[in-house]
């Protein structure tokens, strides 16, 4: 089939798309020379020790997430302690929400359904006895290792997001004593 010239001053109508530029949200091409986040997982790996790769993980934007992904070797915390001090983090979470602590429901959870005031009872007496076996293994382990501060290695590192290196290792047994308590859970 042969082309007409109206067919082919369709087909090359307007500009030809630069396929190589980069490009924002929205399509169009960004004039930026660099990614806009650049910058902060410079300075986060910078920070941290760790890789531009290993930056770009979610479990990074946290202090316990940084230290897991060193690993043990490197000066960090294993997974099974991550993920015990992560717990730990919900738990501490929920017990505020369930005490009806200030600022405890800023998290904006919710299913948006009716409100059943008895299931909420029962998760809340569930979180609070959860919380008070949590607490007692922490009183255990602080018993076995008085020269740690373990509580405040969970304080500070844990609920605070704080990046204090010195408390890595009371933070390994606080989160050694949270992995046996949820086990026994």
């Amino acid at each position: 089939m042969t082309q007409t010239a109206s067919m082919k001053r369709k087909r090359k109508a307007g500009r030809p798309r630069n396929e190589e530029a980069s490009r924002t949200e929205s399509g169009r091409i960004s004039r930026a020379k660099e990614p806009a986040d650049k910058l902060a997982l410079n300075v986060r790996a910078r920070m941290a020790g760790i890789s531009l790769v290993e930056a770009k993980d979610q479990k990074a934007e946290s202090f316990i997430g940084i230290l897991s992904i060193r690993g043990l070797g490197n000066g960090g915390i294993s997974l099974a302690q991550y993920d015990a001090l992560v717990e730990y983090r919900q738990l501490c979470q929920d017990h505020a929400r369930a005490c009806d602590t200030p600022g405890s429901h800023i998290a904006g959870e919710g299913t948006g359904g009716v409100f059943d005031l008895e299931r909420h009872v029962r998760w809340c007496s569930s979180v609070k006895q959860r919380y008070d076996l949590m607490k007692r293994a922490l009183y255990h382990a602080q018993e076995i290792h008085p020269g740690d501060n373990l509580w405040g290695a969970l304080d500070v590192c844990v609920r605070q997001d704080l990046r204090m290196w010195h408390l890595v290792g009371a933070l390994r047994l606080a989160a050694n004593a949270v992995a046996k308590c949820l086990r026994e859970m």
